[in-house]
């Protein structure tokens, strides 16, 4: 079977970001399905072109023997919202105008975030007549109310509508958390189509092997963190992933020289962030550029404790985000400040600790206890987090499930 892959970020093995999507393709390809990918050509990590691309000429790879078309966006959209609408509109445009890669389709999939794409994907299953599969990655438009960047009822009652009838086409609805599933199940009578398929690890990258290992040691004493206490966080750093609870932290425990943050990674933020630091003086901090998705768990072995803060409210409750699956794969505590999915799988797995949302010193508390504690029990929490993630979000197994869903929907 023939299935065109909408996706607007789409990260190879040996990219930056998130290779879930890549992932899930290269299952569905060894599964027998004729997988073609359509996404930008730029990296939402840098806001830079992967390749040279004209307006209306795509670039054609073949990766794995998955087909894979970078269209043209803009690019440098960091921090200007007006090129970044334009990012959204012309993926959909150029998309949507290719005509010989999306021939003789037999399925559809989408992934929204942004609405967008799952408005593509619907359109796109029309006009070739094939299933509509969408994958919700994020809420459209409930995140632009809940962080008030949409006031205008006109605009919102419109994204509604987009949203509903994305629902209501689509053959199933694969949520990544089971927040977002229930919210949508609320908005359509149709649940027993909504999925879950969550985020997971990827037990082969997250092998812990020895030389993964050996490469973090000496990329430790490359950057003069040995004997520090290192926390650190691996991901986008935009205002979604309130790391202003992270520099409000370090500001607080600054007179320890033990102690030291390692924030990897780019977004609308950063420059902000880099600012408060740099305001508060401190030298406790450093900031590092994104790192292909191949070198994280070397990284991610660098750190004595993870630290995934998260914002206040209801709706951030949903979150189950790929860096969290990473850093329980990878044997360390983690602080997680919020409450919600990623807290439950927390102390359910004891994993690590868990404190309020945006609430620095409380972050400084658990920090400081887990320091305290002898090597050999931060190491047990660690690994009970490794086991419990390799056991419920093994990837393999979660992929399953997606081509069961497709094998599902062909026959009926």
């Amino acid at each position: 079977m023939k299935i065109i892959y909408l996706s607007q970020l789409f990260e190879l093995d040996n990219e930056f970001g998130s290779d879930r999507n890549y992932f899930n393709c290269k299952k569905l390809k060894e599964s027998g399905h004729h997988v073609t990918v359509i996404t930008s050509n730029i990296s939402y990590e840098t806001s830079l072109p992967k390749f040279k691309t004209k307006w209306f000429k795509p670039i054609k790879i073949m990766h794995n023997g998955i087909d894979i078309y970078y269209v043209y966006s803009p690019k440098n959209f960091i921090g200007n919202y007006f090129k970044r609408v334009l990012y959204y509109i012309s993926y959909f445009i150029f998309s949507f105008l290719l005509k010989k890669p999306t021939e003789n389709a037999d399925i559809v999939y989408a992934i929204s975030s942004p609405l967008s794409v799952a408005l593509l994907g619907l359109l796109l299953s029309k006009r070739l007549k094939a299933k509509f599969y969408l994958e919700i990655t994020d809420l459209w438009p409930d995140v632009f109310v809940t962080m008030e960047y949409l006031k205008n009822k006109f605009v919102l009652s419109l994204l509604r509508k987009i949203e509903l009838s994305c629902y209501q086409r689509a053959k199933y609805i694969i949520a990544l958390s089971r927040g977002i599933q229930k919210n949508i199940q609320s908005k359509t009578q149709q649940k027993e189509k909504v999925v879950l398929i969550p985020n997971g690890v990827d037990k082969e990258l997250f092998s812990l092997k020895n030389n993964i290992l050996t490469e973090a040691k000496h990329l430790k004493k490359k950057l003069n963190l040995e004997g520090k206490f290192v926390c650190l966080y691996l991901g986008a750093h935009s205002l979604y992933n309130a790391l202003n609870t992270i520099i409000e932290a370090a500001n607080l425990i600054k007179e320890n020289s033990e102690i030291i943050f390692v924030l990897i990674g780019d977004g609308d933020k950063k420059a902000e962030l880099k600012k408060l630091a740099k305001n508060y003086h401190l030298n406790n901090i450093l900031f590092f550029s994104p790192i292909p998705r191949i070198e994280t768990p070397v990284w991610l072995k660098i750190a004595d404790i993870f630290l995934l803060p998260n914002l206040k409210g209801e709706f951030y409750k949903m979150n189950l985000q790929n860096k969290f699956f990473d850093y329980l794969a990878s044997a360390k505590p983690i602080i997680f400040a919020g409450s919600g999915e990623s807290a439950e799988i927390i102390l359910e797995a004891n994993g690590g600790k868990v404190v309020k949302a945006e609430d620095a010193k409380a972050m400084v508390n658990a920090i400081l206890e887990l320091k305290s504690y002898p090597l050999n029990e931060r190491v047990k929490i660690g690994k009970n987090g490794r086991s419990y993630v390799l056991t419920h979000y093994e990837r393999n197994m979660l992929s399953l499930k997606l081509i069961n869903l497709i094998k599902n929907g062909l026959d009926n």
